[in-house]
């Protein structure tokens, strides 16, 4: 075997060593990110406040967050959401131990009333009969879905419970 041969044999291990080991340090990384979601209203409109939380030491390109929202942790099995937000095609960057704040627009209230009237007829009924003093308690499930650094499909699902006003 030629010294030229020999080089070059080298030259691939050490990059399939590199490689792998680059590929694995990168999915470890994404797997260190932390989202945390919060559902809130304003002037009508509803958002989902997403914190995108990177304490690694290396900087990461991610995806717009993308939010779907369910209506029962049923439909969150079978992906039926009823509502979500628009899909962005935005790259951001993370910085090392740093953390990115992004206000995801879901929709307007009449949107969202318009979305959920179907499921919503008990809850309506309700109001109607006794008005929100009889309001029940409702789960609304959020999957924030977004990728790390162009490979690394990232997903996280929260549950949140809507109360009624307190009662007087």
């Amino acid at each position: 075997m030629n010294t030229g041969a020999k080089i070059a044999g080298t030259a691939g291990a050490v990059g399939v060593i590199f490689g792998t080991y680059y590929l694995a340090n990168l999915k470890n990384t994404g797997d260190k990110i932390v989202l945390k979601t919060k559902p809130t209203v304003s002037k009508g409109v509803v958002y989902v406040d997403v914190t995108v939380q990177n304490p690694s030491q290396t900087s990461l390109k991610i995806s717009h967050p993308f939010v779907k929202v369910y209506k029962s942790a049923e439909d969150v099995k079978i992906n039926e959401p009823f509502l979500s937000s628009q899909v962005e095609s935005q790259i951001h960057t993370i910085q090392p131990s740093a953390e990115t704040p992004f206000r995801i627009r879901i929709g307007g209230i009449t949107e969202i009333i318009t979305a959920v009237a179907t499921s919503a007829i008990s809850i309506i009924k309700d109001i109607i009969k006794g008005g929100l003093k009889n309001m029940k308690e409702v789960k609304i499930y959020l999957v924030t879905e977004l990728t790390v650094n162009g490979r690394i499909p990232y997903k996280t699902q929260d549950e949140f419970t809507i109360s009624p006003p307190p009662k007087k």
